[in-house]
């Protein structure tokens, strides 16, 4: 298990702060409760959507700290990324509606850039991995 956090610590601490977000919204409704779009703002913060999330977040604990067959780490990504990019989507539309805030919130910013850290580690995480694992084979 520890072998698998240390490979995949990036997926772990992902993983935690997907569920750390589902758990936020669960504890914390109404976010998202502002604006003219309210209605359909106010439905992504509620009891559904977060514990989908923390559910979400604990697979992603569980499939990073262990070998789970099959394998899920594809769609397991494909997952997360359209999460964080889904929700980065919607904190810029909120605040972008609301006008008494700044035009970008630092919520917006900080969901943006998991979503890009999530984007280039799925894009380019694995062939440095493998590049990596390649170079200390041939030293060997």
């Amino acid at each position: 298990m520890k072998h698998n956090i240390i490979h995949n610590r990036f997926w772990f601490f992902t993983g935690l702060e997907t569920l750390v977000l589902g758990a936020f919204f669960l504890f914390a409704p109404d976010i998202l409760d502002s604006g003219e779009l309210r209605q359909f703002f106010d439905v992504l913060d509620t009891t559904l959507p977060a514990i989908f999330l923390i559910v979400v977040g604990t697979f992603t604990v569980v499939n990073s700290a262990f070998e789970v067959e099959p394998d899920w780490h594809r769609a397991n990504v494909f997952l997360l990324e359209f999460i964080w990019a889904f929700y980065t989507a919607i904190f810029v539309a909120h605040d972008i509606q609301g006008g008494d805030r700044p035009i970008i919130s630092l919520t917006s910013i900080l969901f943006c850039a998991v979503s890009l850290q999530i984007f280039f580690e799925s894009w380019w995480g694995d062939r440095l991995q493998k590049k990596e694992v390649k170079a200390r084979h041939d030293r060997k």
